[in-house]
């Protein structure tokens, strides 16, 4: 699987002038609109990723937390918030983050659905994290304090205490014992394939390719789904094989969270005439033909929806 780093690469506009200046009107040197141009296409640049951030934390959140059941051994605790920080971004942009969405040095809230832990006990969007079980932000190397410190205290599904101050100074602490969901984390990497991924069955990824290319938020949760339903399935190396039954209980995950799957068959459409290679299967292929993974996935659905009719539980035959 390719991994690349997630990297916002900003366009800096050069203005070139020629012919008189009116005497009536100030000059303005290029220098001053070049720079004019480039805090607005950053501003538009941290808009852009902030809002997708936002977007794939919500349906991964969903995902997980609606199918724990179906992780079995595979699960950890949340407090159902997603975080963002200073340290995260690229740094022309880090000043813009803070400006337009008040993301700080420290952890903050980036991400609450209104029905979570975190949400439930007072926590509000834009708020930092100070402390996680009295143990302190550092000054420096916030990353490592949130993969060492913060997320083991939150993953272990124990009773976790989260000191926070909101935007206008008021402090708050929320003692809470984490939810149970799917431990599989999920990221956005810079990438302009139309694809998203496993890492060595630890993480799912989205590219921001697949991101732009889909129509709503169905058709990236199955995308998301199907990685989930990897992960789950232990599937290391793609083969066919694992395309199909990870097409299968995908849609299975993207119903359950409360998507329409049916929103798929219209993005495998647009691929296929897109990059029409995908047509087709060949032997050496590790991904199987569009077309038969449309009927699949078809069929899939159809049992779903006779599932709902008959007012059954929403499980997969697996």
């Amino acid at each position: 699987m390719r991994r690349t780093r997630t990297v916002i690469s900003i366009l800096l506009l050069t203005l070139l002038f020629s012919g008189c200046v009116s005497s009536q009107k100030p000059f303005v040197t290029p220098v001053i609109l070049a720079d004019k141009s480039a805090e607005a296409l950053r501003e538009r640049a941290v808009d852009l990723q902030y809002h997708r951030q936002r977007q794939v934390m919500k349906i991964w959140h969903r995902l997980v937390k609606e199918n724990a059941e179906l992780c079995q051994q595979n699960l950890h605790g949340s407090l159902e918030i997603g975080l963002g920080f200073a340290g995260l971004y690229f740094p022309p942009l880090r000043s813009v983050y803070k400006d337009r969405w008040q993301v700080g040095e420290r952890p903050t809230i980036i991400y609450l659905p209104e029905d979570g832990v975190a949400a439930r006990g007072g926590v509000q969007l834009g708020d930092q994290i100070t402390a996680v079980n009295q143990q302190p932000v550092p000054k420096e190397d916030i990353s490592t304090w949130v993969e060492e410190i913060l997320l083991p205290a939150i993953r272990n599904q124990e009773r976790v205490s989260l000191s926070l101050i909101h935007q206008d100074g008021t402090p708050l602490t929320l003692t809470q014992a984490p939810t149970s969901v799917c431990r599989f984390p999920v990221e956005i990497h810079d990438d302009d394939g139309i694809y998203a991924a496993t890492v060595e069955g630890r993480l799912a990824y989205a590219t921001q390719g697949i991101i732009r290319f889909v129509r709503d938020e169905d058709q990236l949760a199955w995308a998301l789904g199907h990685e989930l339903a990897h992960l789950i399935m232990r599937h290391n190396q793609p083969n066919a094989e694992r395309e199909y039954s990870a097409d299968y209980l995908g849609t299975y995950l993207t119903a359950r969270a409360g998507y329409d799957p049916a929103s798929i068959i219209d993005f495998w459409q647009r691929l296929a005439t897109e990059t029409p290679a995908t047509i087709e299967m060949t032997d050496h292929m590790q991904h199987p033909s569009v077309t038969i993974r449309i009927e699949q996935i078809q069929a899939a659905i159809k049992e779903i929806n006779d599932k709902k009719a008959n007012q059954q539980k929403l499980l997969p035959n697996i």
